[in-house]
């Protein structure tokens, strides 16, 4: 996935081999008894999302912190490429059947899976 934080979009970035069109694999719907009828979710709009309402494992200092780090290691020679990533949780309401069908609406690639190991809260 590619965030583009000037317009706020997220586009997918998949391979696929020229010619051949994305496959989307999603189960049979007796596959996913947990989901809710589509008239009682609620619409997901993609979009930017209020910090203020995500878990962030590091915070705006912290993560500059990480960014300065990087571009010595950088001018030190010890990488000539290094990928930061910040985890982010934010609650959820629905089931994880539902998480994932909106979050695979929005970025369909075509390898991803729905695992449901074992009990869990949603």
């Amino acid at each position: 996935m590619v965030l583009d934080q000037d317009t706020g979009q997220i586009f997918s970035c998949q391979l696929v081999p020229a010619g051949q069109a994305r496959e989307v694999p999603r189960p049979p719907p007796e596959q996913a008894p947990e989901a809710s009828p589509p008239s009682q979710r609620t619409a997901y709009s993609p979009g930017l999302v209020d910090e203020n309402t995500l878990g962030l494992r590091d915070d705006r200092a912290h993560y500059l912190a990480k960014i300065e780090q990087a571009q010595r290691l950088i001018t030190d020679g010890e990488s000539y490429e290094i990928c930061l990533t910040n985890l982010a949780r934010r609650g959820f309401a629905g089931s994880g059947l539902e998480a994932f069908e909106q979050m695979r609406a929005v970025s369909p690639v075509p390898y991803a899976t729905y695992l449901k190991l074992g009990a869990s809260k949603s």
